[in-house]
């Protein structure tokens, strides 16, 4: 049996350890192969053998031989045999989205026949491969066959009962404190509301000549504490009924599961508002003597015709004299229009604010006074809409325990209309229009809430975004408890053109990772190329094999993924969190960990527009996945994220590109940003949403500071005349591109820009200067 070493890097030392093979090390190859074949549409099913079968079409024959080859090459602990069954299955995920439906074929492949060549001891120096640290036995075999749906991970849905907790405790407290600021004109509401019924039953003296009378009357009557008479009552009622409501929005929204890409705008928003009128209903059933005995304490007025004197004593006595008088139905009179009344205006409340709220400015989504501003309007209409059922319903509990009552609320319309005419219907409209302040309170509160406790806010899809799209970082960005380190990982050729770069790069990581404020860890420099060379010594290095012949299709499509697949499952990596950076990043800042509360932190670029090509997009995120909106407009680098999900979306990302490369509508419409989309698909893919930081990184010349910044990314040409002005396509007279030093690195002390360039042109020269100044043989690369 050949010897074979494994290589595991430890922060920036470098130190080569050897490790011997184990179980535990082949069973994470298992879980590589399975991610890695997950993103072709394959399924693991569940058997005795100690592997799992997995199975995949025959469209897909020629990648996935060409995957296997290349994982028997890089994990020769797991040989492979792959054998295609003869049947036809449902289509993949892939082939739905193109209205394929293929047939598998009879073929029988052995790759041990492809793996002979690739048993060699591949050792330079005190280096040896680790891609060939266990002998080749066949141990396990993989048979495959078509697959009936994809294995896709997506983001769990917030469910069980501490997601349920939540809303309910915020929810409730939000409507108890708002409920309470606006209780003296809900109490003013009720009274006018209402004041009909209680001129006929002799408890009040003369009716309110409007909102200003009725509040002056009361204060004089009864004092001005007495504007919350009820208010305890209402505040043990609306904690319930919010918190309920909002509580069960989700859970109905998850059950109608509309979505406006799949089922279409009106579907969508049908279901807002079914979700929300259902959940107004549901809840109603277990508040609504609550809100009877409120209704029935705050229209208790003093100024009767006869004593003044009260009807109840509190809340233990409505309950006690209603149930004397009329029993349980007493409590419960109006409930069957209050049914509609609720599912009218709840269905309207929570479904205009999900629906509307999205359409806010990006920078208005999480302003309080915007959000407060949109929920009183929409409280506003939705209250008015159901204004003459909310009259007619508490009309009819203000005749429990009264000698005369409306046979039904049908009959109770009528009289209204017969007697006193449409206009009694909307009596008190005004003060409701005040008290929707109340309401507005609620869900702006509820969604500021969700956003200070827990980084998320309500979404009209019914998913939850974790932090905000675009997010501006401070460059004093002060944390209560140090941030977690990153590893800074590259990946680079053992060209000339990439080792310069590289150089620059890992000495500006040297001087800003000490810096108050850096929370960079250690450095590797990924090598493809899958040869050591003469950087080895002076930067941490970890040599992963090249990709094998026919799979590797150029830099930018397969061999960065395809290098972090590797590195990911054989280094050591002591930090929790990686930054994929590339050798032309400068650190102009010592840089934190901008990856807030765990979610990876990403630049967003502006030429990544999902929504732009969604139709070639679909062809990889269906649209059972969800709104092409999930897919982030950013690349694989500049990225800070857990290493764990980084493994979990490497392989993904790696065939995600080549499926990508081996269409040619995506492959044209893409072009060099090919590998950019695969990454951020293969995120979306995973479920994984990143905070977008326009802080992380400028690319000069467009970007002109490099003030609150962290990075600089010198991938576009500097050309300026000699005024300082920039030179449009054209090349200057004065000029700094990196594509200008293909074959060798570029000059010391590179001549200072002219007056007037941008700052980061010029702050970019210096460090490149002050870099090669103080690299040791920067000209004998």
């Amino acid at each position: 049996m050949l010897r074979r070493h494994r290589r595991q890097l430890t922060g920036e030392s470098g130190n080569l350890h050897h490790i011997p093979p184990s179980d535990h090390a082949k069973e994470r190859h298992t879980r590589l192969i399975l991610s890695l074949l997950a993103a072709l549409s394959l399924e693991p099913i569940k058997g005795q053998q100690k592997y799992p079968q997995l199975f995949f079409n025959h469209k897909d024959n020629s990648l996935v031989l060409r995957l296997l080859r290349s994982l028997s090459f890089a994990l020769p602990s797991l040989p492979l045999e792959v054998k295609m069954v003869e049947q036809t299955q449902n289509p993949t995920i892939l082939q739905k989205a193109s209205g394929q439906l293929m047939r598998t074929g009879v073929v029988s492949h052995d790759i041990h026949g492809y793996t002979s060549s690739f048993q060699r001891r591949a050792t330079y120096g005190n280096y040896s491969n680790a891609a060939f640290q266990y002998p080749l036995a066949a141990t396990s075999r993989i048979v495959a066959t078509t697959t009936t749906s994809p294995v896709f991970v997506q983001a769990p849905s917030e469910k069980g009962f501490s997601s349920f907790a939540i809303d309910f405790l915020m929810g409730g407290v939000s409507a108890a404190v708002s409920k309470t600021a606006a209780a003296p004109i809900e109490r003013v509401k009720l009274l006018i509301q209402n004041q009909d019924e209680m001129l006929k039953a002799g408890r009040l003296s003369e009716p309110y000549k409007g909102i200003g009378d009725c509040f002056g009357r009361t204060i004089k009557d009864e004092g001005f504490g007495s504007l919350w008479r009820g208010n305890t009552a209402n505040v043990i009622r609306y904690f319930p009924t919010q918190a309920l409501n909002f509580a069960f929005k989700d859970y109905f929204k998850r059950l109608f599961n509309f979505k406006k890409d799949r089922d279409g705008y009106w579907k969508w928003f049908a279901g807002n508002l079914g979700s929300g009128g259902a959940a107004g209903a549901s809840s109603l059933l277990f508040v609504y003597s609550l809100d009877y005995a409120r209704t029935r304490l705050a229209n208790d007025s003093k100024a009767a015709k006869k004593g003044g004197e009260r009807q109840f004593n509190g809340l233990v006595d409505v309950y006690k004299k209603t149930l004397k008088s009329d029993g349980i139905a007493g409590l419960y009179r109006g409930f069957n229009i209050s049914c509609v009344g609720i599912i009218v205006y709840r269905g309207l409340y929570f479904g205009l604010y999900d629906s509307l709220k999205p359409l806010l400015p990006a920078d208005l989504q999480d302003s309080f006074f915007a959000s407060f501003a949109l929920g009183w309007l929409i409280t506003n209409g939705a209250g008015l809409a159901s204004y003459p059922i909310d009259t007619v319903r508490r009309r009819m509990m203000m005749t429990s325990g009264e000698a005369v009552k409306y046979k039904s609320s049908m009959d109770a319309f009528q009289q209204i209309l017969k007697k006193e005419g449409p206009k009694s219907l909307f009596k008190g409209a005004g003060a409701n229009i005040l008290r929707a302040i109340a309401g507005a309170g609620v869900l702006s509160g509820y969604d500021k809430l969700q956003l200070l406790l827990l980084g998320k806010k309500s979404n009209s899809d019914g998913t939850r975004p974790l932090l905000d799209p675009i997010v501006q970082m401070p460059h004093a960005n002060s944390q209560t408890s140090p941030a977690p380190t990153f590893h800074v990982a590259l990946t680079a050729t053992d060209a000339p053109y990439n080792k310069w770069q590289c150089r620059i790069m890992y000495y500006w990581y040297k001087q800003k990772k000490a810096l108050p404020g850096s929370d960079m860890g250690g450095f590797t420099r990924i090598l493809h190329s899958g040869n050591t060379d003469n950087l080895m010594d002076e930067i941490p290095t970890f040599v992963v094999d090249p990709l094998p012949p026919g799979l590797d299709q150029g830099y930018v499509v397969l061999n960065r993924p395809w290098a972090f697949v590797q590195w990911l499952e054989r280094a050591t990596i002591t930090e929790d969190y990686v930054l994929m950076a590339e050798p032309d990043h400068v650190f102009v800042n010592p840089l934190p960990n901008l990856a807030v509360g765990g979610h990876p932190a990403a630049f967003p670029f502006f030429y990544i527009t999902p929504k732009k090509f969604e139709n070639i997009v679909r062809k990889y995120y269906p649209v059972e996945m969800g709104p092409v909106s999930n897919i982030d407009p950013i690349g694989n680098s500049p990225v800070i994220i857990i290493k764990e999900s980084l493994e979990k979306i490497a392989p993904t990302w790696m065939n995600v590109s080549l499926t990508m490369k081996n269409d040619p509508n995506t492959d044209k419409a893409f072009g060099w940003v090919l590998e950019m989309y695969g990454y951020a698909v293969a995120s979306a893919l995973h479920g994984v949403r990143h905070i977008l930081n326009k802080d992380f990184m400028i690319q000069p010349p467009w970007d002109l500071s490099t003030k609150g910044k962290f990075i600089i990314h010198y991938t576009y040409g500097c050309d300026y005349n000699m005024k300082g002005e920039l030179t449009y396509g054209k090349i200057g007279e004065w000029r700094f591109d990196k594509r200008s030093h293909l074959r060798g690195p570029p000059p010391r002390n590179i001549s200072m820009p002219p007056h007037g360039v941008p700052e980061s042109v010029v702050t970019l020269v210096k460090m490149v200067n002050e870099a090669t100044s103080n690299i040791p043989n920067w000209d004998t690369l």
